[in-house]
């Protein structure tokens, strides 16, 4: 519940037709309280965590349209990048390789994510590609040649995020060498 809906049913119990209750008021009181002080905290997190991703300078802030928390966390989950032989590894991690379903002869049509695995990696990675869209054209435009395949949005944005995941992984494997995304 966030603190303008509390407010908002705050206001209206005061004006509705109901009795006054000390005990209610307090627990308002105290959750309004207690938004206020989670919503300072992340707020200080935040900080610290872009304090802390200037300082290292991180190859991946290169990618147009990433942000220090992202970057944050998809170093967190990487932890190193030698770890994983080929960005398929990664697109597996964050459960977004294809789940393949077949028996016999029958052969599925249509393939789903497999979203097994580390769901915030996968949410991290849609929410960065996206963010990728907006701000690169070449992003952009394999955007717009999926959608006009007839792909939805989500589907649209799992075929880019595969190029996403293929672009951190030569950043990060290649620190040194130089990455321009228009």
């Amino acid at each position: 519940m966030t603190k303008d809906k509390v407010l908002q049913i705050k206001s209206l119990a005061s004006s509705s037709a109901s009795f006054h209750s000390a005990a209610i008021s307090t627990y308002i009181k105290d959750t309004v309280y207690q938004i206020e002080l989670f919503q300072k905290q992340l707020l200080d997190i935040d900080k610290q965590i872009i304090s802390i991703m200037k300082e290292a300078n991180s190859p991946l802030m290169k990618i147009p349209g990433f942000g220090y928390i992202q970057t944050a966390y998809l170093l967190a989950t990487i932890e190193n990048i030698s770890r994983f032989d080929s960005p398929n590894k990664i697109m597996a991690m964050a459960g977004l390789d294809p789940k393949i379903r077949q028996s016999g002869q029958f052969k599925e049509s249509r393939t789903r994510m497999s979203k097994k695995d580390n769901k915030l990696l996968r949410y991290t990675l849609i929410r960065s590609t996206n963010n990728v869209r907006k701000n690169s054209n070449t992003m952009k435009s394999y955007y717009l040649k999926k959608r006009s395949e007839g792909k939805s949005h989500y589907n649209a944005l799992g075929h880019c995020s595969r190029k996403l995941v293929n672009y951190i992984f030569f950043v990060l494997s290649n620190p040194d060498k130089e990455f321009i995304l228009d």
